[in-house]
């Protein structure tokens, strides 16, 4: 019987020292599911300028399983994300971050859900031991944008997340100048299940996010799962006109 492969989608900026950490776990676990499934990893590098590239060169020396998508300037998260998905080959997708707070292990528990029939498993983050900034945040920004999304949009779910082929498809028939993937994968549809966890403390470096750039993801994301606001702008300039 052939084995179903897993498209393991790691997007990258200046990660160089969780490179090498990230793929040592990820291998174990992945060591585990061998008489099941066979696996690629790809990194999707968003311009980094450190020696991040060269982590990941050194690896796939050693593993012709591993792929390096490089991008010619920083795109972001989300466009990052959508050039892994675009290349991968598997018949599951599994989208994990390098740094570790998201266990590389769970890929496990994730796999035996999905043989259940769900074919989106997705992480639901315990946001308790992060900053009270950063918990608030996030609760009222996804609360918000459900409230006015055009389509669904499932509270609190992470892009850490396993999903099939045909919900891949779907996402890309989408073809959006500015893509939020966890929105995306709400709007598709499909058989969905929500797994808690706690996230845990980075090993090496520090989170590339920054006021500023929550502020333009969170902006990003909420343009793209609603029209609220250009709807707001036509009612207006209908009543300017009356």
């Amino acid at each position: 019987m052939k084995k179903q492969k897993i498209s393991i989608l790691t997007p990258v900026f200046n990660e160089q020292d969780n490179i090498k950490y990230f793929y040592s776990r990820t291998l174990k676990t992945l060591k585990v599911l061998k008489n099941k499934y066979d696996y690629e990893i790809i990194f999707t590098d968003n311009f980094s300028t450190d020696k991040t590239c060269e982590e990941i060169s050194k690896i796939i020396k050693e593993d012709k399983k591993v792929k390096l998508i490089t991008l010619s300037r920083n795109f972001g998260r989300n466009n990052s994300q959508l050039a892994g998905l675009e290349s991968s080959t598997g018949d599951i997708i599994f989208m994990i971050d390098v740094d570790c707070e998201d266990p590389p292990e769970m890929l496990i528990e994730f796999l035996e859900i999905y043989e259940q029939g769900y074919q989106h498993v997705y992480g639901i983050r315990n946001r308790i031991k992060e900053s009270l900034f950063l918990y608030l945040g996030a609760k009222v920004f996804y609360r918000v944008t459900k409230l006015l999304a055009d389509e669904e949009l499932v509270l609190d779910m992470a892009e850490f997340s396993l999903f099939s082929s045909d919900v891949k498809n779907e996402i890309l028939k989408t073809n959006s100048s500015y893509p939020f993937i966890r929105a995306e994968l709400s709007a598709v549809g499909f058989k969905k299940h929500g797994i808690s966890y706690k996230r845990t403390k980075r090993k090496n470096g520090e989170s590339k996010y920054n006021l500023v750039r929550l502020a333009k993801f969170a902006v990003a994301g909420f343009l793209t799962s609603s029209s609220f606001i250009l709807r707001a702008n036509a009612f207006l300039g209908f009543l300017m006109l009356t």
